[in-house]
């Protein structure tokens, strides 16, 4: 392997060897400018404040879920309805009037693929990690 300052004679490849560099070149491009985004990720929030502000998101989701479930079970009424999703109302409410006046933007409307894109990442990490599951699971008798 030549040192970096070396000057390479590129002359001598073939058309596939400077396919293969240039795909190579490209790679290092891309995790340059993926670990550049998220040191600057890293100055706005440490990953465990990022995973403290996900994690109170998620749990009042959840809890706000569970009980309009349980509510939405027992109702009886347009009303019962109605009562049953006012918790839920509130903070959706607060979310939609934060995204359409433009003072809450998620991740996820910024990124290239916006929701789609987010989708993708999502079910390659999770089939990933269920192979590495399914892999690992005794085989059924």
């Amino acid at each position: 392997m030549q040192a970096p300052n070396d000057s390479v004679d590129f002359t001598d490849l073939n058309a596939t060897q400077k396919a293969e560099l240039l795909k190579q070149w490209e790679s290092q491009q891309t995790q340059i400018a993926k670990e550049r985004l998220r040191m600057q990720i890293e100055g706005v929030a440490d990953t465990k404040t990022r995973e403290g502000v996900m994690s109170d998101v998620v749990g009042m989701m959840f809890v706000g879920l569970a009980e309009l479930v349980v509510a939405l079970s027992k109702a009886k009424s347009i009303a019962d309805v109605n009562s049953a999703v006012q918790p839920l109302f509130k903070i959706g409410s607060a979310v939609d009037t934060a995204v359409k006046s433009g003072t809450l933007k998620l991740p996820y409307m910024v990124k290239d693929g916006g929701a789609q894109g987010v989708l993708a990442d999502m079910t390659k990490l999770s089939n990933g990690i269920a192979a590495v599951i399914a892999a690992s699971e005794p085989p059924a008798k």
